[in-house]
């Protein structure tokens, strides 16, 4: 089996480095939640998109190194190793972002916080057992979808319902979505949080 993984929001997670670093920019109160979204929601209300990009470039650029996993992913991988199953992962992600041409690598950023988790070390001495070889990076949506076709996936992780539903992935790929709200949609053959859908894939598994 070779299944395939995101990275924004699927392996790593954003919303505590958007609520520290718009308090440290005078964005926001320090009371706001955690989220992306709400962040993005107030700097658009009191500042401007300009201002919103910016902090976009920083966080997914230079800030990247205060990501952390998302809740069972670690686990989700080091359970795939266990059982021989094949991984890669496949992002959607510039180069550079738009507010920054030239500036922060975002590909490298990537790989450099994946570096720092252990993701390229062996399994034997404690990582993740990656080379950079099974890491891609898109430009655009239809590309990663192609990418992901041509990978042999089985299966294909995600948090946007854009990217498993999109027209050119193939059919024959289950297309799971990882949500903490899953919905009744169409479009995936599954949806929640890393513990549910460990479970969904690797029903023998162990809580």
């Amino acid at each position: 089996m070779r299944i395939g993984l995101d990275f924004d929001n699927t392996l790593i997670e954003y919303g505590h480095i958007f609520r520290e670093l718009a308090v440290e920019w005078n964005f926001v109160p320090a009371t706001i939640a955690e989220d992306k979204a709400a962040v993005r929601a107030h700097v658009w209300e009191h500042f401007s998109d300009i201002e919103w990009q910016k902090l976009q470039a920083a966080v997914y650029g230079p800030e990247i190194g205060r990501g952390r996993f998302m809740e069972g992913a670690a686990e989700f991988i080091r359970l795939c190793r266990d059982k021989g199953v094949e991984l890669v992962i496949v992002s959607h992600k510039s180069r550079y972002a738009a507010i920054d041409p030239g500036g922060t690598d975002l590909r490298q950023a990537a790989l450099g916080w994946m570096e720092s988790q252990g993701f390229f070390l062996p399994v034997c001495s404690g990582g993740f057992g990656f080379s950079p070889g099974e890491v891609f990076f898109e430009s655009e949506r239809e590309a990663k979808a192609r990418r992901i076709n041509s990978l042999g996936c089985d299966v294909f992780i995600d948090d946007l319902p854009e990217v498993l539903t999109h027209p050119v992935l193939d059919p024959a790929i289950e297309r799971v979505l990882i949500t903490n709200t899953p919905d009744e949609c169409t479009g995936w053959n599954f949806a929640g949080p890393w513990a549910a859908i460990t479970q969904h894939i690797f029903p023998d598994a162990r809580n």
